[in-house]
């Protein structure tokens, strides 16, 4: 294996993912967790543009929801863990893989374990909360209380249909260095 730091030098037309080193690989995935973050929004605007917010907003929900049924049972599958989860923390064993999870500049996630059905998520960094903070206060309402919640919920049955999820702290915020939300989840008693 050639364990290559880059892609300079001659095309290789045989160039395969596997040619590359471990720290390039997190790179890229990096990279595209930001482009799959990113389409999001660029997605988001162009429907906006066209059908307006509210139907925007009902489109996004909507692929949230599908993206999650799509995605979530294919990372279970890659990393070996069987749906629905025996437990919380089969399910972080999951979600810290995700495209939304790999890219810290987007958003910044810490799970505290209280035990293996008993997990507090909190996001400590949104860049699309900031954005919407200084440019479109009005949709963090929509996007926050509304998109958000019904897509971690999504996530949730998709994982394990008898998965809790309680939103502790949702925006607004009354300041830039709290923390953008938090969310509960429990599964059992």
């Amino acid at each position: 294996m050639p364990n290559l730091e880059d892609n300079r030098g001659e095309y290789d037309p045989n160039r395969r993912l596997e040619d590359f080193s471990v720290q390039f690989l997190a790179s890229l995935a990096r990279e595209y967790a930001r482009a799959y973050l990113a389409m999001d929004g660029i997605w988001n605007g162009a429907v906006t543009q066209r059908v307006g917010e509210k139907e925007a907003m009902d489109c996004e929900l909507v692929a949230w929801q599908r993206i999650a049924n799509y995605l979530l049972p294919r990372i279970a599958k890659l990393t070996n863990i069987q749906l629905p989860v025996n437990d919380l923390t089969e399910a972080l064993k999951i979600w810290q893989i995700t495209p939304d999870q790999l890219a810290p500049d987007v958003y910044r996630i810490r799970y505290d374990v209280q035990n293996s059905n008993h997990i507090i998520g909190t996001v400590t960094h949104c860049a699309t909360l900031d954005r919407f903070e200084k440019g479109a206060p009005e949709m963090i309402q929509t996007l926050c209380h509304g998109v958000e919640v019904a897509a971690v919920e999504a996530q949730c049955r998709v994982l394990h249909p008898e998965i809790k999820l309680t939103p502790l702290k949702l925006p607004p915020r009354q300041s830039p260095d709290e923390i953008a939300c938090q969310w509960e989840f429990r599964l059992g008693h």
